[in-house]
């Protein structure tokens, strides 16, 4: 095919007759930000071949081109704000690049938030887990005081003494939340995460 500009994952290619295009999948909008940036400390140089950002911002590209969960916008003093759907997505990203030889500064997550008709919102996530009954106690406890609310609970059927809870919580409850969860239970939860929707801060 000849003439395309710029496709990209989500256009419509078909012949010139066509005017409609096919209906594009809607994502989750990305919940979690963290900013990119060249690595200022004593020890820069000493860990990686690709140092400038240039070299990262030329990568953080690449990734949104291909990753559709994931946005990059440039920011001042070679940085970019890399916003996507959690900590552990942007910590594979993290982990890809050093394993791929880039050195880089990365700053703490940081929620994101929407202003609409002067009302602040936050995004609120829909959590399923599955833990051994002898854990339910200390999830739901982590997660009440993270402003985490049940909405249903009960066994897991055909697996014996598992419990598989749902419930709301804020995206801010839930960060740095991951590794918690996983010395809670020893390894043996189960945790996923879906976009519910935004909820005033109010």
């Amino acid at each position: 095919m000849s003439g395309l500009g710029s496709p990209s994952i989500g256009h419509t290619v078909s012949s010139v007759e066509v005017m409609t295009p096919m209906p594009t999948v809607e994502l989750d909008p990305p919940t979690i930000s963290i900013t990119f940036g060249v690595n200022d400390s004593p020890l820069a140089g000493k860990d990686g071949t690709h140092l400038t950002g240039g070299k990262i911002g030329d990568r953080l590209m690449a990734e949104a081109e291909t990753n559709l969960a994931i946005n990059v916008i440039p920011g001042l003093s070679e940085s970019y704000e890399v916003q996507g759907r959690g900590e552990l997505q942007l910590g594979i990203l993290i982990e890809n690049m050093r394993r791929e030889g880039f050195e880089l500064s990365v700053s703490p997550p940081k929620v994101m938030y929407k202003t609409e008709n002067n009302v602040r919102l936050e995004p609120i996530e829909e959590v399923t887990i599955e833990v051994d009954e002898e854990n339910v106690g200390v999830v739901m406890e982590a997660l009440a005081h993270r402003k985490g609310e049940v909405v249903d609970v009960g066994a897991v059927p055909g697996d014996v003494g598992r419990i598989r809870m749902s419930l709301t919580c804020p995206s801010r409850g839930l960060v740095g939340y991951r590794s918690v969860f996983s010395s809670a239970t020893r390894g043996t939860g189960f945790m996923h995460r879906a976009f519910l929707g935004q909820h005033s801060t109010e």
